[in-house]
């Protein structure tokens, strides 16, 4: 009996030449790296170099003085001088996400070669002539053996060894010494719990490895979806720390960026997939992260700002780091992070509809950043805006050629401010609360400005940009993620200008988003390119460097092209490319607690069937055509959409 399953699964023929090439496996607490050549890179999410200073949310002293005269400074129009203030008031860089070790396998092995990674269990499986080899996480990692005449154990971790009779077992981390049966059950089980709630089926896959499959195969965006879905039930799961840069995967004392949490856009991005593809515990460890955020940013709004409420910068670790860190403000001195992560609060009560939780966890969290935002507001030539303010990561040009960072009025603080401020207004009258003066600065956030060219601005100002395809698309996250900036409307034509003149490049999560926004605007085709050339390690994983983000950010943007229920209503297929004309999906999820599942035929919906967690009337739109369906709590509904819908 073959070891190999029917499921979704990565495989190669020859075991991994780097690290790249290997297969991860976890159960967010540990992860694993397997070469198939009985090699094992390990980690573990809690282990981190340790906070420099001990007490990493101490703003520098006397910085609300510092930063009220940046705020001067930038609305005098000297952003040099706020540049230079803002530098002075920056903090610690993070600490480091660190390995844990390596565990090697010695034994002798010869004849034929596969090794695979199965997506919906979790579990790395290598064949080579008689001897397999299994490996998964599940409350620690677990290797077997069989088939070989002797296996040799090297590691610089503590492993526990258990001999027998035809077989080698190693536990990494595991609590006392667990059959082998039971621990791989318990793992795989989990593992496939969540994996399985959602099936994608885009027909046939072409033959050979997936790494050599055409990039723009319907097969392969399927199995990129499944792909996505594993690495965030993998690496973020309740009672872990939240995925983060790199998962739960790090062989480097001194990772690409610290492998911490990037919060101006790869940590929303690792988790756009949770609510939509059914992976709501797998959202958990974030959202109980930001109570340990907020506390630390709570005393940096109030010790670096002088203002209420909370707030976090661009980038934090495992001891809630707040404050700016070294570097260019473009990137460190950004302070809309907290309003960002805010609104994952109000997409996990939107999806789960917990009225307790709302207010017991999340209005807490969601008041404080609140607070910030409107306090951080400035009116300026007679409307509400920020100061100083950057756009993640970019830069302007003044009308004399400076090439500066810091000015007045980025879109995306606005655009997060409204967002927030919006949840924060909804959330209220869900729970009885007095949102009145939330309400009216809401109603004062001005719409993303338009320049002469019909392009969203990214700056209150119309200036020259030195990068005009940068990665970052700040300025568009009112459209996606966020939902002010609706399909159909000018902005959307103003932003459909601004996606076409970032160009088609950018790292892998910049392709994620991109499809994401191209999905909102209702293009199929664009999206999928989009989804086509993201860059891709051997393994899949999204390249240069390794981060999970563009691959959490696949499923999410497949998700958004198929369902869509920001507006209230259930948008059935809203922007099929037309490169996918046949395919099912099973277990999407909707806003207000609906799964769903869909068939579509030559690029047209034939069924959609609907359970409901609670009763419910739902208004479905596929095209021209609309449905008002009655579902009762726990029932499920099938419509025959062509039958059905005129």
């Amino acid at each position: 009996m073959s070891p190999f399953s029917d499921s979704p699964s990565l495989w190669a023929a020859e075991p991994a030449a780097r690290w790249e090439e290997a297969h991860p496996i976890g159960d967010g607490r540990f992860g694993a790296m397997c070469w198939g050549d009985g090699r094992f890179d390990l980690n573990d999410d809690r282990l981190w170099t340790d906070p420099s200073p001990p007490d990493p949310s101490q703003p520098a002293a006397g910085a609300p003085e510092v930063v009220r005269a940046a705020r001067a400074a930038a609305l005098a129009g000297d952003p040099e001088r706020a540049d230079e203030l803002l530098r002075s008031v920056q903090g610690p860089d993070t600490a480091s996400y660190q390995p844990l070790g390596t565990l090697v396998l010695g034994y002798r092995a010869e004849g034929g070669y596969r090794r695979e990674l199965d997506l919906l269990k979790g579990i790395s499986t290598t064949l080579h002539g008689p001897v397999t080899v299994e490996a998964v996480c599940g409350g620690g990692f677990g290797v077997r053996v069989t088939g070989a005449d002797e296996v040799a154990v090297e590691s610089d971790v503590d492993f526990t060894r258990l001999d027998e009779d035809d077989a080698v077992v190693v536990y990494v981390g595991v609590d006392g010494v667990p059959p082998w049966h039971l621990f791989r059950h318990r793992a795989t089980s989990a593992h496939a719990e969540l994996v399985g709630r959602v099936e994608l089926d885009l027909g046939p896959a072409p033959d050979g490895p997936p790494s050599t499959w055409p990039r723009e195969h319907p097969a392969l965006a399927a199995l990129l979806f499944q792909h996505g879905r594993h690495l965030l039930v993998a690496s973020s799961r309740p009672g872990t720390l939240p995925a983060n840069l790199q998962g739960v995967w790090n062989p480097h004392a001194e990772p690409p960026w610290r492998s911490n949490y990037t919060l101006n856009i790869n940590t929303e991005m690792n988790y756009w997939p949770a609510e939509p593809t059914a992976l709501a515990e797998c959202h958990e460890p974030l959202l109980e992260f930001l109570h340990g955020l907020a506390e630390s940013g709570t005393r940096v709004a109030r010790e670096l700002y002088g203002l209420p409420g909370w707030c976090a910068h661009h980038n934090t670790d495992r001891w809630f780091l707040a404050t700016p860190v070294q570097g260019d403000p473009a990137w460190a001195n950004w302070p809309m992070a907290g309003a960002w992560l805010s609104l994952h609060l109000w997409e996990r009560y939107e999806f789960g509809g917990d009225a307790v939780w709302l207010r017991g966890r999340a209005w807490p969290l969601l008041l404080g950043a609140a607070e910030f935002c409107l306090a951080w507001l400035v009116e300026d030539r007679g409307e509400l805006t920020t100061a100083p303010s950057t756009s993640p990561e970019n830069h302007y040009l003044t009308a004399d050629g400076r090439e500066v960072a810091v000015g007045v009025g980025a879109t995306m603080d606005l655009a997060l401010t409204w967002e927030l401020l919006d949840r924060v207004v909804r959330a209220g009258a869900v729970l009885g609360e007095d949102v009145g003066r939330f309400a009216e600065a809401l109603a004062r956030i001005p719409e993303p400005p338009v320049g002469s060219d019909g392009r969203v601005l990214e700056w209150r100002d119309e200036w020259a940009e030195p990068e005009p395809e940068h990665r970052h698309l700040s300025h568009l996250v009112g459209l996606y993620p966020g939902v002010r900036i609706e399909r159909g409307s000018a902005l959307a034509e103003a932003a459909r200008r601004s996606l076409e003149a970032r160009g088609p490049g950018g790292p892998g999560w910049s392709h994620a988003w991109k499809a994401a926004l191209w999905a909102r605007l209702g293009e199929g085709e664009r999206a999928a390119d989009s989804l086509a050339g993201m860059p891709l390690y051997p393994n899949l994983t999204c390249a240069n460097p390794f981060q999970v983000d563009g691959s959490l950010g696949y499923p999410a943007a497949v998700a958004e092209l198929l369902l869509q229920s920001h507006r209230g209503v259930l948008e059935l297929l809203p922007a099929l490319p037309p490169s996918w004309p046949t395919g099912r999906v099973t277990g999407l999820r909707a806003r207000g607690g609906i799964a769903i599942d869909l068939e579509w035929r030559d690029g047209e919906l034939r069924s959609v069937a609907l359970t409901a967690d609670r009763a419910c009337e739902v208004e479905l739109v596929s095209g021209s055509r609309r449905l008002a369906q009655r579902v009762a709590a726990g029932g499920r509904v099938v419509v025959p959409w062509l039958r059905s819908v005129g």
